[in-house]
């Protein structure tokens, strides 16, 4: 069985498969990947042959069971028309916004030509690329930050954003009800491009970062809006995503990811009743796990989290840059050994 097929049957729901997939719906870069690919940052960042390289390097070179674009969480802020700084002396490190769009919480101008705006028609042009090699192979994934994470980290001022969330909450919503078209359109191009998933990257929705009834008015809507748009969608949550779990599997979205501070089992049973069956994915700590090994402890990881409830292994986030490639290997291996239908 292909690991697109594999994939597929897991999102579509009840289909069989021979494997638990094994897939990571975060970056797949890593520091290995970019020595046997010869795409670096930060040109593979914004030349869709490099991004498109190395996305594919986890699937080519391990078996993951998709392969993923982009790798940084920063291309619908800068389409809004933040200043990404690449790190261009050499220093391999995440890109980062050099600064605030807006300190006051505003309705932001919304990009003309959203398909053209920042680094969108590269991500759709990597997802193209993608596409023709890999399909009906591997799963093309791409992932894009909703709003509530993309305008509180990176377009407004996060500390004016949050201060205003706890005064005003209308006024962020009023600021949500204006952008999440351009979102939407973002994944329109994506689909278009070819891509099979659209993962949901909402570090901003977990517990450790909003009060869960804000969840229902600030993060829900937007997500079931652009989340309409994909083929398949899957809501990742980073951090304590326990007390908004529930909410989650109600966003229409075709799977949730979790990381290594929300519990399997716990989140499995309440899926489980939210919404019976849904796919939950996860969540191998990246750094102390996977990254650090041995291969024993990632064995046993993919082992407990296959036992407590996962229907896909998957780190909790992106891959560590360190990340030894027979690590991920390793991962992958483990979850064709551990399978439990």
């Amino acid at each position: 069985m292909s690991s697109y097929g594999r994939v597929m049957a897991v999102l579509k729901g009840g289909g069989d498969f021979d494997f638990t997939p094994c897939v990571n719906f975060s970056s797949t870069c890593t520091r290995e990947f970019m020595e046997l690919t010869g795409a670096w940052w930060p040109e593979a960042h914004r030349d869709p042959v490099r991004m498109a390289r190395l996305g594919a390097a986890a699937h080519r070179f391990c078996g993951l069971d998709n392969v993923t674009v982009p790798f940084d969480t920063l291309v619908e802020a800068e389409a809004f028309g933040v200043q990404v700084d690449f790190h261009e002396r050499g220093v391999l490190a995440w890109p980062i916004a050099r600064r605030p769009l807006l300190r006051r919480v505003v309705p932001p101008i919304p990009p003309g030509d959203v398909a053209r705006s920042g680094r969108v028609r590269v991500v759709a042009e990597a997802v193209r690329l993608l596409k023709e090699e890999f399909e009906g192979v591997a799963p093309v994934n791409v992932i894009v930050v909703p709003p509530f994470t993309s305008m509180s980290y990176y377009v407004f001022d996060h500390a004016s954003f949050m201060s205003t969330l706890e005064r005003d909450p209308g006024a962020v919503k009023e600021v949500l009800d204006e952008v999440v078209e351009v979102y939407a359109e973002i994944v329109d191009v994506y689909v278009e491009a070819g891509a099979d998933v659209v993962t949901l990257y909402e570090m901003g929705g977990s517990a450790s970062t909003l009060p869960p009834l804000l969840f229902d008015e600030l993060v829900k809507p937007y997500i079931e809006k652009i989340a309409e748009r994909a083929k398949l969608s899957v809501l990742s949550v980073p951090g304590d995503a326990l007390p908004v779990i529930d909410r989650a599997a109600r966003c229409g979205v075709n799977g949730v990811a979790i990381d290594q501070n929300t519990p399997i089992s716990g989140a499995r049973k309440i899926i489980d009743h939210a919404k019976p069956g849904l796919p939950l994915i996860g969540n191998l700590d990246p750094t102390e796990v996977i990254c650090d090994g041995p291969e024993e402890k990632i064995r046993s990881a993919v082992k407990k989290a296959i036992d407590e409830g996962v229907s896909m292994v998957a780190p909790g986030s992106d891959f560590h840059l360190e990340t030894p490639t027979k690590h991920i290997k390793t991962m992958v291996e483990a979850a064709r050994t551990h399978t439990k239908k």
